[in-house]
C-alpha cells in the first residue's frame, strides 16, 4: 500500500487501520503504547509518483531519521503483509530449567544459542541500512529478541547485547574527519578511523539488495550527507576527494560482477558496479599518494541534491601511467610471486589467475626474480587484460610490510576511451618480492623503487570517467 497522486486526497482526508499491512499496524500500535501521537511511513508519508516530492523527501532523510524520537525496526518481517508483534517461536535446540520468579511462582527458562541480528529479513535490503546507521534511538523487533540502541546503550530483552554503529554519534568524537590532501594535516587516527568507518558503510551496504540498482547512490544519501556535514568533505560519487587515492582502490568480491548499463556512475566509483565491494586491507597500503587530483566534474540528476544519482563525472588527475601486458593463466608460482595473498582477495581473483607484466621484461616461458615484480590483478567484470594500463595511485613504501612483503606500487588497471581519456577496469597492487628483512633501510628504498614500475617516469595528466 503506497501513496500516490491518484489516492492523495483520499488519504489526507483519512486511512483506516484495518486496512493498512499488518506491519504498519503493528507500528502503530507500538507507537500508541508508548505515547507517541504521530508517525512516519515513507510509503504513506511520500508521494510515490511524483518525481518532486519523492527528491525532496530523500534530501531530507538524514533529518528525518536523526531527528525522530524513535525508530522502530520490523527487522524480521519480509514484507510489510507479515507484521512483527506476533509470538515468537521457541529455538529448535534448547534446554529448560526451572527458574522461581520474585512472586514465588515457579516457571522455567530456554537456554539455547543465539541467532546472528545480521540475518535478519531487513538487513538483506539496501535502504534500511541508513535508517539503523542515523536512528538517535532504534527498536529492533527481531526474529528472537526485542533490541534497543541510542547514543548511549545497547539491550535487549535476552541480554545480548550487539553494538550498533551509529555514524552520528561516532562522528560527534571530536575527531577530525577525512583528512586534507596532504596527510601531514590532521591526526592520523582521525584519518584512519574515518576512512575505515566510510568503507565499512560501503562493504556492509553493496551486500544487500535493491530493487532497483539505479538507486545505489540514491540508498545511501542520507549517511554520505551525515559524513559531509561532520567532516566538510567533498563527495564525488561515492567517494571523498580527501581521501581519493585510497578511495579508488575498492574491489569487486562477487565471483560474477556486473556493471550494468542502467547505473550511470562513473567507472571509478563502487557504484557502477553491481554487488559487493570491499577494501581488502593489502589493496590501500599506507603511504603517500602518488595521484594529484587537478579537477573533477560530477553532472547530478538533481543539482540540488549533491549525494543523490549522477548523470556523469570525470576525474582529471596527474599520474604515473604505464602500459601492461596481462598474462591469462598464471601458473601457481607466478601467483605467489605476484605477491597472491588469497586470505584477502575475492574469490574469483585465484580462480581468474590474471597478472600483469611489465612488458619491457616480458620472458616468453616464466618470470625471473631479476625483473620488475609482476602485478596482482583484481579485475572489476570479466575482461581480457592483453593489453592495458596502470594508474598508480600509492607509490612505494619501503616502510611499511603487508605479510613480509614491501609495497611497490598499487592502482587501477585502465583502458583507453578516447584521447587521454581512459575507463577504471580494475585494481592492482605490486609487491617487492625479493626484499630481504636484513636490507638496510636505504637498499630496501632502492629495492622498492626498482620493483615499481613507474620509477623514474614523468607523470601525464589524463582523464578518467
Amino acid at each position: 500500500m503506497k501513496t500516490t497522486r491518484a489516492n492523495i486526497t483520499d488519504r489526507l482526508d483519512r486511512m483506516r487501520i484495518q486496512d493498512l499491512p499488518k506491519t504498519i499496524q503493528d507500528a502503530i500500535f507500538v507507537a500508541r503504547k508508548l505515547g507517541f501521537a504521530f508517525i512516519w511511513v515513507d510509503s504513506l508519508c511520500v508521494v510515490q509518483d511524483d518525481p518532486m516530492d519523492v527528491q525532496r523527501e530523500l534530501s531530507q532523510l538524514s533529518e528525518i531519521f536523526s531527528k525522530s524520537a524513535l525508530t522502530i525496526s520490523a527487522a524480521s518481517a519480509e514484507s510489510s503483509q507479515e507484521g512483527f508483534l506476533q509470538r515468537r517461536r521457541p529455538p529448535d535446540r534448547y534446554f529448560r530449567l526451572p527458574f522461581l520468579c520474585p512472586d514465588g511462582e515457579v516457571g522455567s527458562i530456554l537456554l539455547s544459542n543465539h541467532g546472528s541480528p545480521a540475518s535478519e529479513p531487513i538487513h538483506r535490503r539496501a535502504w534500511t541500512l541508513q535508517e539503523h546507521l542515523l536512528a538517535s534511538r532504534i527498536l529492533v523487533y527481531g526474529s528472537e529478541r526485542l533490541r534497543w540502541s541510542c547514543h548511549t546503550k545497547n539491550d535487549s530483552d535476552g541480554k545480548m547485547n550487539f553494538q550498533f554503529l551509529n555514524i552520528a554519534e561516532w562522528l560527534s568524537k571530536g575527531q577530525t574527519a577525512f583528512i586534507p590532501s596532504h596527510y601531514n594535516h590532521g591526526t592520523t587516527r582521525g584519518r584512519d578511523r574515518n576512512l575505515r568507518l566510510w568503507r565499512s558503510v560501503i562493504d556492509n551496504y553493496s551486500r544487500r539488495k535493491l530493487t532497483f540498482i539505479s538507486d545505489q547512490l540514491v540508498a545511501i544519501s542520507a549517511v554520505a550527507e551525515k559524513v559531509g556535514q561532520r567532516t566538510n568533505g567533498t563527495y564525488l560519487a561515492g567517494l571523498w576527494k580527501e581521501s581519493l587515492a585510497q578511495d579508488l582502490l575498492w574491489a569487486s568480491y562477487d565471483l560474477a560482477p556486473r556493471r550494468p548499463s542502467s547505473l550511470t556512475a562513473p567507472s571509478w566509483s563502487w557504484a557502477s558496479l553491481e554487488g559487493h565491494t570491499w577494501w581488502p586491507a593489502v589493496w590501500y597500503p599506507k603511504g603517500q599518494p602518488s595521484i594529484e587530483l587537478l579537477e573533477h566534474e560530477v553532472q547530478l540528476d538533481d543539482p540540488s541534491f549533491p549525494y543523490g544519482s549522477v548523470r556523469r563525472a570525470t576525474l582529471k588527475v596527474k599520474a604515473h601511467l604505464h602500459r601492461a601486458v596481462g598474462r591469462e593463466h598464471a601458473t601457481n608460482d607466478e601467483m605467489m610471486k605476484a605477491g597472491f595473498a588469497g586470505w584477502f582477495s575475492p574469490p574469483h581473483a585465484y580462480q581468474d589467475r590474471k597478472i600483469l607484466l611489465d612488458p619491457a621484461y616480458v620472458e616468453p616461458s616464466t618470470l625471473s626474480e631479476s625483473v620488475a615484480a609482476p602485478a596482482v590483478v583484481n579485475l572489476d567484470t570479466p575482461y581480457h587484460v592483453d593489453s592495458c594500463y596502470v594508474l598508480e595511485t600509492i607509490g612505494p613504501d619501503p616502510t611499511y610490510e603487508s605479510f613480509g612483503k614491501k609495497i611497490a606500487s598499487a592502482g587501477l588497471v585502465v583502458k583507453a576511451d578516447g584521447k587521454d581519456c581512459f575507463r577504471r577496469i580494475g585494481t592492482y597492487r605490486i609487491f617487492q618480492f625479493d626484499t630481504q628483512h636484513s636490507d638496510t633501510k636505504e637498499n630496501t628504498i632502492k629495492k622498492a623503487n626498482s620493483n615499481s614500475w613507474v620509477d623514474g617516469s614523468e607523470k601525464v595528466v589524463i582523464r578518467l570517467v
